[in-house]
């Protein structure tokens, strides 16, 4: 099983091992996807990655499970984009939104032409949207998470950067709706290529959000082994002097 970051309750990115399966979690929860519009792979090597999920049309996208963020005073998600470009009405990239539910989830989508947005809930349950990026760039690889704890509010990333805080404005944790890449039951897929889905039960440092924006299906803790390893050195006498010689 590939070991991610650490505590990933859901994990998403079709790979040459596992593409006869590529809906299921790989992270060990069994929080596996269903597709939708058979939706298919295409084999994509950018930034790091190897297969991604082809959504070539708005009928298509990986539906997922419902309740994955419900009732958590902390969670992150997010996700690997390449949008195809020219996108001009309102659809769905990575989240849970419904038009005509308080149980909303916070989604990352696409209007106007190709501006990314952040859609969701107010506490009252009327709609707010906010701008992230305008426009995005098309056939280019972006990472969006989405970051909450209830001390920090939820907070936007793109490729890493802090893009805004909602402390009020939108409603988080809830998840009693749709939660889905690409198509949702109120929204049509943007057409795009996406990878490494991954949802936490936790908030997410800094470090981490860096980190899983450098590169698609990442493995292991930002920092791994230091820069300076050298497997063909004996570390326990490094910068040590014995019978007067150095090592």
């Amino acid at each position: 099983m590939a070991v991610g970051i650490g505590g990933e309750k859901l994990w998403l990115s079709p790979t040459v091992a596992n593409n006869a399966s590529v809906f299921s979690d790989q992270s060990g929860n069994g929080n596996n996807g269903t597709a939708v519009g058979s939706i298919s792979t295409t084999a994509d090597s950018g930034s790091g990655g190897s297969y991604a999920f082809n959504i070539d049309s708005g009928s298509k996208g990986v539906s997922l499970p419902i309740g994955i963020i419900n009732g958590q005073t902390a969670y992150a998600y997010g996700i690997w984009v390449k949008l195809a470009g020219g996108q001009l009405s309102s659809s769905n990239v990575f989240g849970g939104y419904v038009s005509n539910s308080a149980d909303a989830n916070p989604t990352f989508f696409v209007s106007g032409t190709d501006w990314l947005r952040v859609l969701g809930k107010s506490d009252s349950g009327s709609t707010v949207a906010y701008t992230i990026a305008s426009p995005a760039t098309a056939s280019v690889w972006t990472h969006l998470l989405f970051n909450y704890s209830a001390a920090n509010g939820l907070r936007t990333y793109e490729n890493g950067v802090l893009q805004n805080t909602y402390t009020a404005q939108l409603v988080t944790g809830r998840g009693t709706v749709d939660f889905a890449i690409g198509k949702t039951s109120s929204y049509s897929a943007t057409i795009c290529v996406a990878d490494d889905a991954r949802v936490y039960h936790r908030e997410l440092s800094q470090a981490e959000i860096t980190h899983l924006a450098t590169s698609r299906g990442i493995l292991g803790p930002p920092g791994g082994l230091p820069a300076n390893y050298d497997p063909f050195r004996n570390d326990r006498f490094d910068n040590k002097t014995f019978s007067g010689l150095r090592f």
